[in-house]
């Protein structure tokens, strides 16, 4: 049971094997900005397609941001942002 809370929360992966392992700080920060940033979309009613228009993006790369799969970079994290009239901190 701890195994399946620790991948719930995004603290741990698994890999090939199915070995446990912690992420690193870099990963789990990636996560927990890509949480907010559903949070804030599911929030507003928003679809991971409408959000993508609406930053000229492509639906597959907000899923990957959302999983922490994908670095987002500065400028889409600034566009994502005004979308929901927020600054860039709002991934605190």
């Amino acid at each position: 049971m701890f195994k399946k809370e620790l991948l719930k929360e995004g603290l741990c992966k698994t890999n090939i094997a199915g070995t446990l392992f912690a992420l690193s700080e870099k990963d789990a920060e990636r996560i927990r900005i890509g949480k907010r940033i559903a949070q804030l979309r599911e929030q507003a009613g928003m679809s991971q397609a409408e959000l993508a228009e609406k930053i000229n993006t492509k639906q597959h790369a907000i899923s990957r941001i959302e999983k922490g799969a994908f670095n987002v970079g500065f400028d889409t994290l600034q566009s994502i942002a005004e979308i929901f009239d927020m600054n860039i901190d709002f991934t605190k």
